[in-house]
């Protein structure tokens, strides 16, 4: 009998420290998408993406991201015209969920023949919360 509470008893407590151990592991992760790029009516650029949680956590807010974005014409001449760090995007995305938002640009000047484009996302930090 005494055996048998050990053995229920290990059992238990593995069973906790890898249940612990999973919580732990868990992680925040998060992935940035530029869908679509424009000038608005004032000639300002704007670029919107999709924010996609890939991760177990909730997340709050992006604190920073830097984005660089490359408009081309159909000869397949890209330029790149903007590398800009944005900071704090409320975001408020739970595990599995993406939120769409859209960035302006300052001081970009207006590419003429622009018809396609191209983004790279660099550093960024976001904050989650359980």
């Amino acid at each position: 009998m005494k055996m048998i509470k050990r053995l229920a008893i290990g059992t238990l407590l593995c069973a906790s420290l890898l249940g612990t151990s999973a919580v732990a592991l868990a992680d925040a992760e998060m992935d940035f998408e530029v869908t679509a790029v424009k000038y608005d009516e004032n000639g300002k650029l704007l670029a919107t993406g999709t924010f996609k949680n890939l991760g177990d956590k909730n997340i709050e807010t992006v604190t920073k991201v830097d984005l660089k974005l490359s408009l081309g014409n159909d000869a397949g001449d890209f330029k790149q015209v903007a590398d800009v760090y944005f900071e704090n995007i409320a975001v408020h995305i739970a595990p599995g969920e993406t939120t769409e938002v859209t960035l302006e640009f300052p001081g970009v000047e207006y590419y003429e023949d622009a018809t396609k484009f191209s983004s790279e996302e660099g550093d960024w930090e976001f904050t989650y919360f359980e």
